[in-house]
Parts: structure tokens; sequence; C-alpha cells
């Protein structure tokens, strides 16, 4: 390691070696300055003199030393004032974009809101298909006899039938001759029977 390589790394080294060159250097101008004692001199003097221990004047500045070390950072200092609010900058530039979030969670369902007014009545659709025949349900009461109709027409006379055995001779009647009521007439009304045509002698209304 050189000279300078242990005072870089000593400073105390450099500072020793600064002083003992200045102490040199002082010196050195002191005794060029300072006037030299002959014998002439000193048996011409009628008294002796006294030397002064004055010091001499100073000597020329040495040569810089090297930088020392950087001492340790000293305590952060009081916080100035606050200066005054600067001019609005410029508007920058829109960005791009960002890529779209995820879907969050469903919200709360809200109220219902209020009830519309109603709309216009709209056309009659097709008729849906017919459903399901249901169950028969049950026979309901009956109901109460009602009013007999009208008579309906006479029908048309039908074909005669065989003609049944004879029966038996009834007995006599009473004799006389037959008495219709008003509106009635006597005659023959003959009528189709199971066993063969019947003609009886009733009255008939006209």
């Amino acid at each position: 390691m050189s000279l300078m390589d242990n005072i870089a790394s000593r400073p105390v080294i450099g500072f020793g070696l600064a002083g003992i060159l200045l102490a040199t250097s002082a010196g050195v101008s002191y005794a060029a300055h300072t006037p030299q004692e002959t014998p002439q001199s000193v048996a011409n003097s009628e008294t002796p003199s006294t030397v002064a221990n004055s010091p001499g004047p100073p000597g020329p500045s040495g040569e810089t030393g090297p930088q020392g070390p950087k001492g340790e950072k000293g305590p952060a200092g009081v916080a100035g004032p606050r200066g005054p609010r600067g001019f609005p900058g410029s508007d920058g530039q829109t960005g791009a974009p960002g890529p779209a979030g995820a879907i969050g969670p469903q919200g709360v369902a809200g109220l219902p809101g209020a009830r519309g007014l109603p709309g216009e009545r709209g056309q009659i659709g097709p008729r849906g298909p017919a459903g399901a025949k249901g169950e028969r349900g049950l026979p309901g009461p009956r109901g109460g006899h009602g009013p007999a109709g009208p008579p309906g027409p006479a029908g048309s006379m039908g074909l005669p039938g065989p003609q049944g055995p004879i029966g038996p001779v009834g007995p006599a009647g009473p004799p006389g001759g037959l008495v219709c009521p008003g509106g009635f007439t006597p005659g023959e009304l003959t009528l189709n029977a199971p066993g063969g045509q019947v003609t009886m002698y009733v009255c008939l209304q006209a």
C-alpha cells in the first residue's frame, strides 16, 4: 500500500504530516529573517544585548490535505412554512380504457313499483285445444214435476194387426140407445189391437 493510500484510509496520519510540514516551514522562515550575530557586532556594542524570543512572520500556506471521511447524517431540520398554491396544470390525455371488472354479486331486490294504468283490451286470441274430460260429478237433486205440455198432433193410423180370437160373449147390457153429451155424436171407432182390429161404438167429438 502506498503512502497516499495510507493517508486516505487514515486521516490522522494526514493531519499529523500536515502539522509537521507547517512547523518546519515556520522554523525555516524564522531562521531566514533573523540576523546572525558576529564577534565584531558583539565587540562594537556597548552593552550586551538580549535576544528576544518573539514569533516570526507566518509562513506560506501548506498544501490542502485530502478530504476527510463523510460524517454521520445530522437530524432533520424543522419543516418550513407551506408555500402558496400553484396554478392548476393542463389536462392530461385520456388514458386507454381498462379491462372490464368481474361481475359483482346480485343486489337485493327492490320494492315493487306503483301499479300502472290498465292497458287497452287486446284482440280475442284463437281458441285453444279442448282440455281433457273431467270426472263425472255427483248426480244433483231431482227437480220438481214440471207442467204438462200441450198434446201433440195425432199420428197416422198404423197397419191393422192380425185378428185375434173371438172372446166369450159378455152379459147382456141394459136396453136403450146411446146418449152422448153436448159436443159429441155417436159413431164407430176402430182401433188396432195386438190381436186384430177392434171396432167400438162410442161418442166422438165433432
